[in-house]
């Protein structure tokens, strides 16, 4: 049996967001959509590029923080990509 997870965007909003050649993105939609997903994954793109670092702002703190926030996800996903998340 294979445990492999793959991490990838599903079809639809977040394959179209993640396509964009643009460098501004707005993407919109209820909560559950996939666009916090999506943000956490257009960044890994230029995970090889040194000195890169990334941020993501959120209205309040409580949304980052929050169980199942963009923390916890980050937290889960980068360390697939060899990729960490900073609390600074």
């Amino acid at each position: 049996m294979n445990n492999q997870k793959v991490i990838k965007p599903q079809d639809g909003f977040q394959v179209q967001f993640l396509s964009s050649q643009a460098d501004i993105v707005i993407g919109g939609g209820a909560a559950g959509a996939g666009k916090t997903f999506a943000e956490l994954l257009e960044p890994l793109r230029h995970k090889d590029v040194s000195g890169f670092n990334a941020i993501f702002f959120r209205r309040t703190t409580v949304q980052i923080r929050n169980p199942g926030g963009l923390w916890d996800e980050s937290s889960e996903m980068y360390p697939h990509f060899q990729a960490s998340s900073n609390s600074q």
